[in-house]
């Protein structure tokens, strides 16, 4: 359902994640949990596929790679499905094919806990990376293509997690409620949602966080 020429902006793309990401991969998830570690930003929580402590756990190294490895088999089975409902995708900086983050959309309407979920969106970026938009690009070309097919995209996110919140905010998301627990690991997760009407009242330029 996605068109993959149509993914790009000046600046970043989004492709299939590839094998050889997983170096990279890698060291970006390591990114993400040192400065959830050690910045003392209380707004900043690491991409829950990704979550440990680089500085406690002693088989962090090893559950880090392994996560990594899973994340990228996932991606592969997503892929694979027919048909395909769920785009698991690299987001790359165009200029240098540098890959610095990942976002993901489930295109169709799912069931869960008795509730039907209307689409999905996750990401997460190399901290290396942050304040230049590049995510919130990332967003805009996956749900531009989405709002084609639909009206209303159902995301969570951390209640603690300011970042993600804002960037919601800037793709036209309202609060819809708070879960107490949810299937991202079990935790607590804040439920917005975003109207077609909404995310293209939203300018697609602002103040850059993500």
């Amino acid at each position: 359902m996605l068109d993959f020429d149509r993914l790009q902006s000046p600046t970043i793309r989004l492709t299939e994640f590839a094998f050889y990401d997983y170096a990279a991969l890698k060291a970006i998830a390591h990114r993400i949990n040192l400065k959830a570690a050690t910045a003392g930003d209380a707004g900043y929580m690491p991409y829950y596929a990704f979550q440990g402590n680089p500085l406690h756990d002693a088989g962090y190294a090893r559950d880090l790679g392994d996560n990594v490895r899973k994340l990228l088999a996932k991606a592969g089975n997503e892929r694979r499905a027919q048909p395909r409902t769920t785009y698991r995708l690299a987001v790359r900086l165009k200029q240098w094919d540098v890959l610095i983050g990942g976002a993901t959309i489930n295109m169709l309407p799912v069931r869960e806990d008795g509730r039907e979920i209307h689409g999905d969106l996750g990401y997460f970026l190399d901290p290396a990376h942050a304040r230049h938009g590049h995510m919130r690009q990332a967003c805009r070309l996956l749900l531009g293509q989405y709002f084609e097919h639909w009206d209303t995209l159902d995301i969570t996110t951390h209640p603690g997690n300011i970042y993600s919140k804002r960037l919601i905010g800037q793709l036209g998301g309202t609060f819809a409620g708070r879960q107490d627990a949810s299937h991202y690991a079990g935790e607590p997760r804040d439920a917005f949602v975003v109207t077609r009407q909404r995310f293209h009242q939203r300018p697609e330029h602002g103040r850059e966080h993500v």
